[in-house]
């Protein structure tokens, strides 16, 4: 087992790296909505570290429907809480 020990140790510390990268929060952030132009409410899925948008959840253009759009909010750096 002695020549193993480095590779399982080695996996275990890559699996956890993975984990915590995969992490995420939901957000909800309002802005002037790139496709409407209304200012809309959404809450997003957001990255723990690094910060970036992943996904948009919910959005009040859509009254609680599915956000159909293309959502190109998730491009926009200027989001204010």
């Amino acid at each position: 087992m002695e020549p193993f020990a480095p590779i399982l140790v080695l996996g275990i510390v890559g699996l956890a790296i993975i984990a915590i990268l995969g992490l995420t929060r939901s957000v909800a952030r309002s802005f002037r909505c790139p496709i409407s132009g209304k200012r809309v409410t959404a809450q997003f899925r957001q990255a723990m570290f690094g910060g970036h948008l992943l996904d948009v959840e919910r959005c009040s253009a859509f009254l609680g429907a599915a956000v159909t759009c293309k959502k190109p909010c998730l491009r926009t750096e200027s989001k204010t809480a």
